[in-house]
């Protein structure tokens, strides 16, 4: 079949939602695609973000359609600093100011 790549949701010609872009949605869109085509034995490779959707993918649906991962500069799913994630580079307070800046316009985001 050869190489394929597909448009993240938001990202080029996929649809732009305004929600659905936390790790286990990704990970949810991305299987139903590599469900669709009925893909196995594959190579995912997943950069920054995609890395950490490429680890959420294999939490939710397992390794049965893989023959192998790259993770390049992976930025995994727990990047918050809580009472179980100590050395989390996020604090809450930032995240929580980083999602109101992002969500006080995402009309903007979408164009």
């Amino acid at each position: 079949m050869g190489r394929l790549q597909y448009d993240r949701r938001g990202f080029g010609e996929s649809d732009k939602p305004i929600a659905g872009y936390d790790y286990k949605t990704l990970a949810k869109d991305l299987s139903g695609l590599i469900e669709a085509l009925d893909l196995s034995d594959i190579t995912l490779v997943g950069f920054s973000m995609g890395g950490g959707e490429v680890v959420q993918y294999i939490a939710d649906h397992g390794e049965g359609r893989l023959h192998s991962i790259v993770l390049a500069s992976a930025v995994p799913p727990m990047m918050m600093k809580l009472p179980n994630n100590p050395e989390g580079p996020l604090e809450p307070a930032k995240a929580a100011k980083m999602s109101f800046d992002l969500t006080a316009n995402a009309e903007a985001w979408r164009t």
